[in-house]
């Protein structure tokens, strides 16, 4: 799945991450930065049943677009 996201009303530094559902990945989207609104293309593998989970380290406010998704 092709996404873009953004970070925005971060109170303190952070990373956010997109990954499927199940053992949350550690892969860098864009970082939470306090007072900015901050974006970032992200591509990720959807779950069995077609879904994605978002992670913050900190308390943020999330935009997100689905750009497409790929098939075999």
């Amino acid at each position: 799945m092709s996404l873009d996201i953004a970070s925005v009303n971060a109170t303190v530094d952070g990373l956010l991450t997109v990954y499927p559902r199940g053992d949350r990945a550690f892969v860098s989207g864009p970082d939470d930065v306090p007072g900015q609104t901050v974006a970032n293309a992200v591509a990720t593998a959807v779950s069995a049943n077609g879904t994605v989970c978002f992670y913050s380290q900190t308390p943020i406010d999330l935009l997100a677009d689905v750009n497409g998704w790929f098939t075999a």
